[in-house]
């Protein structure tokens, strides 16, 4: 597998599916995303993503997810079985109890500055 942001067109050109255990399945769109890179010298090479995808019907969700290279390993792997995928409103709720936490605000508060910097 090619860099996981080389294959950005491709992934939005795939539909997304979940299949849970009990038999239903949902598909959805891959509308938009944003990632960010790591690496770590003992474990590997990451992609971080957040990704917006839209269902049929009012349906958005949000999905947390990323993909991996192992140390010295050519190939890069889509982890998402470790994803976190809600509907927007249950981040909205996620994201509002966290916003009520010190260790959050801090966060956001060093997200906006890094973006306002970035511009």
């Amino acid at each position: 597998m090619p860099h996981p942001l080389d294959t950005w067109e491709q992934r939005r050109s795939r539909p997304v599916r979940f299949n849970y255990p009990e038999g239903a399945g949902r598909s959805y769109k891959l509308v938009d995303e944003v990632a960010v890179e790591a690496s770590y010298k003992d474990i590997g090479e990451y992609v971080f993503l957040l990704q917006f995808l839209k269902g049929g019907g009012p349906v958005k969700e949000i999905r947390a997810a990323y993909y991996r290279k192992g140390p010295g390993k050519p190939r890069w792997h889509f982890a998402g079985q470790y994803s976190l995928t809600a509907e927007r409103k249950d981040w909205i709720r996620l994201l509002a109890k966290a916003l009520k936490t010190d260790w959050f605000q801090s966060v956001i508060q060093e997200a906006q500055a890094l973006a306002e910097k970035s511009d």
